[in-house]
């Protein structure tokens, strides 16, 4: 083989060297070059367009014959196996050689069965009756002990266990599931806030709860009542101290409102001074409504004493205060008022003034003691009033004798009338009640009860008035003390009578309205109850003693001298 050498220079510099014809007389003489420039000539290089293809270059897997020796890719291609079942294992018995895997083809050729995907090195044994690893062995190390999996989680139930090398779909080989109705329930299950022991160790949403409180009526806030649940879902909350769970508008955030008799903010205060709609108040010391502007106090209701209305200038006085109606007292009512009402002012000094007098009397001048003067410039004439004759003297007149007059009458002339019986001064409006057997109050129509002898006996049930009856002959006494019965009237002090002769024992009595069974009489002389000749004033009989209970000594004639 011929070579070309090259110094570094020539490398830089040279070009391509061109065949040029020379004349000769004899011959023509050719130069060769090297076109692709890897040092060989054209006339040595198999391929002088490519500069990885000489003598002597290194073969590699291209499909060239990248040495010149006449061979292509020798030595350097790879087996590769047909892979039919596309499961990563080939046929050992069909390869080919080739630089790269061909498509449906591997470099690996121990698949035992290519036309089974489920077979091949390293698979899963499974219960089909077919080597599916590859090793020789058909369902080695199969479990023949299966569990109903009726959820298909992969675990079955304990109590169910069928004993098969495939017992077929629905069954599972490990065990421990503790609701094989639910497929999110089975051991190592990822727990999840549910309600539901989903990993089957015996807890339930364990470490995933979180405290919350009852919001019954859903305004944010709950009561005192607290439960555990895996996320605040409606009728929950984060915030305590409602103290009324049955009604929203009443919470920790709600503006306390007056005169609703409501906690509405839950700060254990009703209708408290910092309510929304709280008012100012003012201590009214004489009740006249109005109060004074420097005592106030903010509250829903009136505090005791005090009022909404402020100006009075003198709260001491109920008649006194703004706007006031100017009373006939005496003094200035109204407090935008200055001057005393003419009215009020007794200008002959008679003590009267032409006001009418308030029924509270004067609460100022206490010269002034009367109103209604009928003639301010006389001090002889004052009241205009109606008189009425009271013949009988018990204040009462009777009204068709009757005069007004400014001057004040003659005596026998009173200012009330109304009386019934002007000749009776126990008979007249209002007038006490009398036992008397006569209507003493003019007001009513009906005599008392308690005077009125029901029982027929002549007695009633009051007690007789000193004046005696004056009316009604029939009633003879009073204070019966059964007016039921004719039979019984009087409660009276009886006494034993043991030995009949008329006269009780002083030491033996009882009071009783009823008349007590014979042996009791009313009279307590007897000195001697057990002899019955023995009474006062008893004849003196000749028995040696002293017969008449009235005498002091025993008569001579019955003494042996």
């Amino acid at each position: 083989m011929r070579g070309v050498f090259w110094t570094p220079w020539l490398l830089l510099a040279c070009e391509p060297e061109v065949k040029t014809p020379v004349t000769d007389t004899d011959e023509v003489v050719v130069t060769e070059q090297d076109l692709d420039g890897d040092g060989y000539l054209e006339g040595d290089d198999c391929d002088d367009s490519d500069n990885s293809i000489y003598p002597g270059a290194v073969e590699t897997c291209d499909g060239l014959d990248n040495n010149c020796d006449g061979d292509i890719d020798e030595g350097v291609t790879s087996i590769f196996y047909t892979d039919e079942d596309e499961d990563g294992f080939g046929d050992p018995n069909n390869s080919i050689e080739a630089c790269d895997a061909l498509e449906g083809t591997v470099p690996n050729g121990n698949d035992c069965d290519d036309s089974n995907a489920n077979v091949y090195p390293s698979a899963e044994e499974v219960c089909d009756e077919v080597d599916n690893d590859c090793n020789g062995e058909i369902d080695e190390d199969i479990p023949n002990e299966w569990f109903v999996d009726n959820d298909g989680d992969g675990y079955g139930d304990v109590s169910q266990i069928e004993y098969s090398c495939n017992p077929g779909p629905g069954y599972a080989s490990q065990t421990g599931d503790c609701d094989d109705n639910n497929a999110a329930v089975f051991p190592n299950a990822e727990e999840i806030c549910d309600g539901v022991d989903n990993d089957c160790n015996g807890q339930t949403d364990e470490g995933l709860l979180n405290s919350y409180f009852v919001d019954a009526d859903l305004d944010g806030f709950g009561d005192e009542t607290v439960v555990e649940a895996c996320e605040l879902t409606e009728g929950l909350t984060t915030q305590g101290g409602d103290c009324d769970d049955a009604a929203s508008q009443i919470n920790p955030d709600s503006v306390e409102m007056c005169s609703d008799n409501i906690d509405n903010n839950c700060d254990g205060m009703v209708d408290d001074p910092s309510a929304f709609n709280a008012t100012a108040w003012y201590l009214d010391n004489d009740g006249d409504g109005v109060g004074e502007s420097s005592q106030s106090q903010i509250a829903c209701d009136a505090p005791t004493g005090f009022v909404s209305t402020f100006g009075d200038c003198d709260d001491n006085n109920i008649a006194i205060y703004p706007n006031a109606p100017e009373l006939c007292d005496g003094q200035t009512n109204d407090c935008s008022a200055s001057t005393l009402p003419s009215n009020e002012i007794d200008n002959d000094g008679d003590g009267y003034v032409e006001c009418t007098i308030d029924v509270n009397g004067w609460l100022g001048s206490s010269n002034v003691i009367g109103g209604d003067d009928c003639d301010d410039n006389n001090a002889d004439h004052h009241a205009l009033l109606t008189w009425y004759f009271d013949n009988d003297g018990d204040g009462y007149g009777i009204s068709n004798a009757a005069f007004t007059v400014c001057i004040p009458p003659p005596s026998g002339y009173v200012l009330l009338d109304g009386d019934c019986n002007d000749s009776n001064d126990a008979l007249y409006p209002n007038a006490v009640e009398l036992c008397d057997g006569q209507i003493n109050d003019c007001g009513t129509s009906t005599l008392p009860s308690n005077e009125v002898d029901d029982d027929g006996d002549g007695y009633v049930d009051c007690s007789i008035d000193a004046g005696g009856w004056d009316g009604t002959s029939l009633v003879i006494g009073g204070d019966d003390c059964d007016d039921a019965d004719a039979n019984h009237h009087d409660i009276l002090n009886w006494r034993f009578d043991s030995d009949g002769d008329g006269f009780g024992d002083p030491n033996t009595s009882f009071s009783i309205c009823v008349p007590p069974p014979n042996g009791y009489v009313l009279d307590a002389t007897d000195c001697d109850d057990t002899n019955g000749d023995s009474y006062p004033n008893a004849t003196e009989i000749c028995d040696g003693q002293l017969n008449d209970c009235t005498a002091s000594f025993t008569p001579l004639d019955e003494v042996d001298d």
